[in-house]
């Protein structure tokens, strides 16, 4: 629970009522700011949907600048608290955030922690992507030339995937086959390969999606 206390208190510091406070100026808060920050929460609280019910009569509307300030500075321990006023007291909050109440709150970090995660594996593998397509530009610049060291830090030693690039190129090379790259306006973007023409001293091939390259 500690995260997420640490968390309630971000988000109560970053609340615009807050921020557009006399709050957003001071960078230490002593127990002046703490009952204006209770006036400001009560403020909220009174105009809740959720404290409209008989949920406000259960957990009142109101948090006392002592609590207040005792819930910030206090450094809690990762445990979960089972103070029943402790728990009222983070359900207030929760709603002044904009939340139903804690278990709320709770329920929308761990989505959003989900999706950042997701986020990240996509990033990874997109990036992994775009390293091999331009390392695989570097290796076809390089031919005749045949340095599959190029590859070491993004395919696995002796995979099946490293083999079967290294014997198409071995080919190519053996042909001395040069990737022209000067006065070429097209965009390097190599998923399959296209011949277009195939005579006996140059050899032109369309990468699909992409222009024309020439190998000589």
């Amino acid at each position: 629970m500690k995260t997420i206390y640490n968390s309630i208190r971000e988000e109560v510091v970053k609340h615009s009522k807050v921020r557009n406070s006399v709050l957003g100026n001071v960078s230490e808060w002593k127990r002046s700011h703490y009952i204006i920050l209770s006036e400001i929460i009560k403020d909220e609280l009174s105009e809740a949907e959720e404290l409209k019910g008989g949920k406000k009569f259960e957990i009142g509307n109101t948090i006392s600048h002592v609590t207040l300030q005792r819930f910030f500075e206090n450094d809690y321990q990762d445990k979960t608290h089972s103070d029943l006023r402790f728990l009222k007291t983070l359900d207030k909050i929760c709603i002044f955030l904009g939340y139903k109440d804690l278990n709320d709150y709770i329920l929308s970090v761990r989505h959003k922690k989900k999706e950042s995660d997701g986020t990240d594996e996509l990033s990874f593998m997109t990036r992994l992507v775009y390293d091999y397509c331009a390392k695989a530009f570097e290796f076809c610049k390089e031919f005749p030339n045949h340095n599959t060291e190029l590859f070491k830090d993004l395919v696995f030693d002796d995979s099946p995937f490293l083999e079967r690039i290294s014997q198409f190129s071995k080919e190519l090379c053996e042909k001395d086959f040069q990737l022209v790259t000067k006065n070429n306006r097209s965009n390097y973007e190599v998923f399959d390969i296209h011949v277009v023409t195939d005579e006996p001293e140059k050899k032109y091939w369309r990468p699909r999606n992409s222009g024309i390259y020439y190998l000589k």
